[in-house]
């Protein structure tokens, strides 16, 4: 914007008006200041809705507030419950919320830190928007709703049907939404009353509650948004791993998601749209203002924090209709005070609020096709049902309050039903011009006496328009032969205007009649009717065009291509400027407010479409970029310099020259410049087309992993089955030799020939029992030597009781981080996966090689995922890597596969347990792996380690894993 700013500086065109116009309707994401390192011991952090100060876990059960500005304390409180696992701030910023290790809740005053109440035990919590209320889910799954002052509940408590887990207040309405493990449900919470209940197919681990959407995360990286007014359903593969946080902004008209896949997205959760995607950093929260979003990040010394500046547009703004049926939007009416939006679908009529895109009413009607809004904004006129009605609409309330009552006033009538189609209301609201039949049209007196003149001999009549004097009407046409002129008054037919499919408008001053057709829109002059030009539309189709005039009569607004409305001066037929929607939609319907300061466009995808003019030449104004030089026909005076000049002498050639260079390389600049916005647009949908293929082909990998995975886990479940029953009975049998085996002792034990013999009988024994143990590996869940391992000592321990017997003709690297922390696993089991690993690359290579043990963290997993790990904030890797003969891809998908082997020949043939005991105990340990392998290119296997939460990097409020 500033570059394009800067460009209309040097020369002002109407190209980038244009491209400033599409800019201002985008919503970006922009770095604001380098992050800045948490205040110092600080390890959680929330900061105020005004990122002025910031609440930090700091102690043990401590939390300090600090100045973000200067990172100095400013007060302090302890609790008594141990370390404090979350913050959070009310919206207005007047309490924080601590959470403790113990699932203890505490409530501070922001001011001073002072403790308001607490909650010794709960289950989930949240502030209301305007801070004076809270809302409690307990463990017994009551939700409490309580003042935030004292505590003390505010009615009584009320139970979903369902075992609740998370609960959200409503933005701006007396909402809640209560999240169980696949359910979400809506709740009225002044009547305690359940109005919705939503099904989501996986188990939710985040939500969001605002506007009309109520948004859910899950596990797979799925996220599902729904309209709470329809029940409508948007699902979308927004990560590759759990959503562990989703956001609205306070308006609801953004949508923040993050993911164990380190990815920060923002959605319109309107049309379910990615915007953007970052892997910067994770949310923290918006501003009170929703113009910045805070988020946290890892830097060289610890967590950082920092915020980005959220751009949103203040020019327009979109409306959806999304209410559980399809179709397009055939008609939009504004109120005189453009707070409300009467709409027509081919089903009926809604009613919205403009400000919190809040379904207000709806009626059903057949073949509906017309709605406006009379002059005093109390009333509106329908065509559906075969007839015309009025209506009364009962009081507003507050902006987004409570739905409008309707009530028939009046019903006409009509003189056939066989074909009514679009109307038309006449500009001083008294009557209605409507189609009837495929001969015939009517104008219908609203106001006072019935009254109704009929247009006899019309030829597929289409949306009757009046003069604003009452004398003409002008019936447009859709496959008929052309536009008619006709005496309002009398239903006399003049003339036949234009040839072809058009809709008619009149300027509201009188002066002109438009009639847009499938590829131009001509501008008669009244009285005359006379054309007086033509404008292109540049569409590929017959269909009549979409046409507007301004209140004014200063600006007509006319659709190109079907797609962009074009602001023209309709007495110079000069552009102005072109309105270019994020969302390339077809637009069906226009409307300006009636001060003209906004411009409604309808389209067939559900979505209304506002251009809040008044702002927008506002801004253009600001960046010199306004139509109004356009009009005064030159460049615009310099600002501040209004008054008039002297006359000047001749340029010299010396300054022709110069200005002519200096034209040329403005030129050039425009071309470069227009240029680079057109690319940078082009990348921007490419990006955005390229993320979805990319989920696409990851969730289609992470099907066939899926599959892979069960298809193994039913193999592996039929070998524990059958290696247990041989486990018993051989157990069982070596229970009998060995008590058979002391009983020989016992009683010849003295004789030594007899005692050496008993002792090797009993080494045996032992063996045997390991091996059953081992075969009970296939059929056990866990260890009970569970406990925090040191994955570098343990490789070095291993390596050490290996070295003399397999590798003694190898080259052993090893590449041990010394300083990764320990994880949370049974040391023998990992053992015994390392044992295999070691023992497979040394027999691949007979014994003589090079033999890579690796162990690091933030591992890079090459080659194909074998086995998922369970979710978790951060893993290490234990990686075994040798330069054997590598394998073909047929036997490396096969090889963990029970008594799958390659060394069938010799004495040394293989068992084919080896590798399908490090999956099983992997996939009962939460493990993951990847093989990387070729033949001639040796095998990688990579053991991916799931770090505890106390290993990795402290974050905000990261929940842990299901």
């Amino acid at each position: 914007m500033e570059a394009i700013a800067a460009a209309a500086q040097l020369r002002p065109a109407r190209e980038l008006r244009d491209e400033y116009i599409a800019h201002s309707a985008l919503v970006d994401l922009e770095p604001g200041p380098a992050p800045r390192p948490y205040p110092r011991g600080a390890r959680k952090l929330s900061p105020s809705p005004s990122f002025t100060l910031g609440a930090a876990a700091t102690g043990e059960g401590e939390v300090t507030q600090f100045d973000l500005g200067t990172d100095s304390p400013v007060a302090r409180w302890s609790g008594t419950n141990g370390p404090i696992e979350q913050l959070f701030h009310s919206l207005d910023g007047r309490w924080i919320a601590a959470v403790d290790r113990k699932g203890g809740l505490h409530v501070l005053r922001s001011n001073g830190l002072a403790q308001a109440w607490e909650v010794p035990r709960f289950q989930a919590f949240d502030f209301s928007p305007q801070g004076n209320l809270a809302a409690v889910l307990g463990r017994d799954g009551a939700v409490r709703i309580v003042d935030c002052e004292t505590g003390t509940p505010k009615g009584p408590d009320f139970a979903p049907g369902m075992q609740a887990i998370d609960v959200a207040f409503h933005n701006n309405r007396s909402l809640i939404a209560i999240q169980g493990k696949t359910t979400a449900e809506v709740w009225d919470w002044t009547r305690r009353e359940r109005l919705r209940t939503f099904n989501h197919q996986a188990p939710i681990d985040s939500m969001a509650f605002a506007g009309v959407h109520l948004a859910v995360g899950d596990g797979l990286g799925d996220l599902e948004i729904w309209d709470i007014e329809s029940g409508r359903s948007q699902r979308l593969p927004a990560h590759r791993n759990v959503i562990n946080t989703l956001q609205f902004d306070h308006r609801g008209g953004l949508l923040v998601s993050s993911s164990y896949d380190n990815f920060t997205r923002l959605w319109d959760p309107h049309t379910g749209t990615l915007i953007l995607s970052t892997s910067r950093g994770f949310p923290l929260g918006f501003s009170a203002d929703d113009t910045r979003l805070a988020y946290t990040t890892r830097s060289g010394t610890g967590q950082a924090w920092g915020w980005w500046n959220v751009s949103t547009p203040t020019t327009y703004q979109k409306l959806t209709s999304h209410d559980g049926s399809d179709g397009n939007i055939w008609n939009i009416s504004l109120s005189p005070d453009a707070r409300t939006l009467a709409l027509i679908k081919a089903d009926g009529l809604r009613i919205f609020d403009v400000a919190s895109n809040r379904l207000l009413a709806r009626r059903a009607m057949a073949r509906a096709r017309s709605v406006f809004f009379l002059p005093g904004g109390d009333r509106i006129v329908t065509c559906g049902d075969n007839r015309l009605t009025v209506w009364s609409l009962g009081p507003r309330g507050r902006a987004g309050g409570d739905p409008v009552e309707l009530s028939v006033e009046r019903t006409f009538t009509l003189p056939s039903t066989q074909h009514v189609d679009a109307a038309s209301l006449s500009p001083d609201g008294r009557r209605v011009g409507l189609p009837v039949s495929d001969t015939q049209a009517v104008i219908v007196e609203i106001e006072g006496p019935d009254r109704l003149v009929t247009l006899d001999g019309a030829d597929l009549p289409k949306l009757p328009v009046l003069s604003p004097d009452g004398r003409w009407a002008v019936t447009g046409t859709f496959h008929g032969t052309g536009s008619i002129l006709w005496d309002a008054v009398t239903g006399r037919r003049i003339r036949r205007l234009a040839p072809g499919n058009a809709n008619p408008s009149f300027s509201p001053d009188g002066r002109f009649l438009a009639l847009a057709g499938g590829t131009e829109c001509t501008l008669f002059e009244t009285g005359s009717w006379t054309p007086v030009r033509t404008l292109p539309v540049e569409s590929s189709s017959d269909l009549p065009g979409v046409v507007a005039f301004s209140h004014d009569s200063h600006i007509l607004a006319i659709t190109r291509q079907r797609q962009t409305v074009v602001l023209i001066d309709p007495g110079t037929g000069e552009t102005l400027a072109s309105l270019a929607a994020p969302e390339p939609l077809t637009i069906t319907c226009m409307e300006f407010s009636a001060t003209d300061s906004l411009l409604a466009v309808g389209t067939i995808a559900d979505h209304v479409q506002f251009w809040d003019l008044g702002k927008l030449r506002t801004e253009l104004s600001t960046a010199g970029l306004d139509w109004a030089w356009d009009r005064a026909g030159g460049t615009p005076p310099p600002a501040g310099d209004a008054s008039p000049r002297a006359p000047t002498a001749l340029p010299t050639l010396g300054e022709t020259s110069t200005r002519f260079l200096t034209l040329v390389g403005t030129a050039v600049l425009l071309g470069i410049l227009s240029t680079w916005f057109v690319l940078r647009r082009q990348r921007q949908l490419i990006s955005a087309y390229l993320e979805v293929d990319k989920l696409i082909e990851q969730r289609t990998r992470d099907l066939e992993i899926a599959q892979a995975e069960i298809l193994h886990s039913q193999k592996m479940t039929a070998l524990g089955t059958l290696a247990a029953g041989i486990a018993h009975d051989f157990n069982n049998l070596l229970s009998v030799i060995r008590m058979s085996n002391r009983l020989i002792t016992r009683e010849a034990g003295h004789l030594p020939t007899v005692a050496e013999n008993t002792e090797e009988v009993d080494r045996a024994v032992q063996q045997g029992k390991h091996v059953v143990q081992s075969m009970l590996g296939y059929t056990t869940g866990g260890s009970s030597d569970r406990g925090p391992v040191s994955v570098p000592d343990l490789v070095e321990d291993t390596v050490g009781l290996l070295s003399k017997q397999f590798l003694s003709g190898i080259t052993l690297d090893l590449a041990l981080d010394a300083h990764m922390p320990p994880i949370d696993a049974s040391r023998g089991r990992l053992e015994q996966i390392l044992l295999n690993l070691v023992v497979n690359a040394s027999e691949a290579m007979q014994g003589k090689g090079r033999l890579q043990i690796l162990v690091g963290r933030n591992p890079e997993a090459e080659g194909v995922l074998v086995l998922r790990a369970r979710s978790a904030a951060e893993y290490a890797a234990l990686v075994v890597a040798d330069d054997g003969p590598g394998m073909e891809a047929p036997i490396a998908s096969r090889i963990f596969e029970p008594f799958f082997t390659t060394k069938n020949v010799g004495a040394e043939r293989g068992t084919g347990l080896g590798l399908s005991m490090v999956y099983s105990i992997a996939e009962q340990e939460g493990f993951g792996i990847a093989l990387r392998t070729a033949p001639g290119a040796g095998a990688r296997f990579t053991i991916l380690l799931p770090l505890p939460p106390t290993a990795a990097p402290p974050g905000e409020n990261t929940p842990s894993p299901p």
